[in-house]
């Protein structure tokens, strides 16, 4: 399943092809060979709905951009997950250390950091046990947690 931002930016990507439809179908059926009248009948057509495909388009890219940019993930602490099962697990058994890698360069060099979300869990002596580069899901994180959990 496609995350929703991602048919939100699709389906405006659709809906501003769908709204310039009346400068390149006609195009299109020329080169298929239509003739000119079906043509014009055809472009006449699909410029009536050229506002409702424009309108789609801006309404759907607010809406990718709002689920880019503006929600809320933290979870109730302000943490970095918005998944009960894996706050839980990270109070219990973790302890969170945050390290951003454009102020704390040195920090970022010893975890090996990237500019990139990444986290590393280490054990009681500081050896890296497990690292994961980029966004997961929840639920596959708190799984993650959960074997590293019952391993130690």
């Amino acid at each position: 399943m496609f995350p929703k931002r991602l048919w939100a930016t699709a389906g405006s990507m659709l809906a501003a092809g769908l709204a310039a439809a009346c400068c390149w179908l006609p195009l299109l059926l020329l080169l298929l060979g239509a003739g000119a009248a079906a043509v014009g009948a055809v472009a006449r057509t699909v410029e009536a709905f050229r506002p409702v495909f424009a309108l789609l388009a801006v309404a759907l890219l607010g809406a990718a951009f709002y689920g880019t940019y503006f929600r809320r993930r933290a979870g109730p602490d302000g943490g970095c997950s918005a998944d009960a099962e894996v706050n839980d697990l990270l109070e219990r058994y973790f302890v969170r250390i945050e390290v951003n890698v454009d102020r704390q360069k040195e920090a970022a060099a010893w975890f090996g950091g990237y500019a990139v979300t990444e986290t590393c869990i280490l054990d009681g002596e500081g050896s890296l046990i497990d690292r994961i580069v980029g966004f997961m899901e929840p639920g596959d994180f708190a799984a993650r947690l959960r074997n590293l959990a019952e391993a130690r």
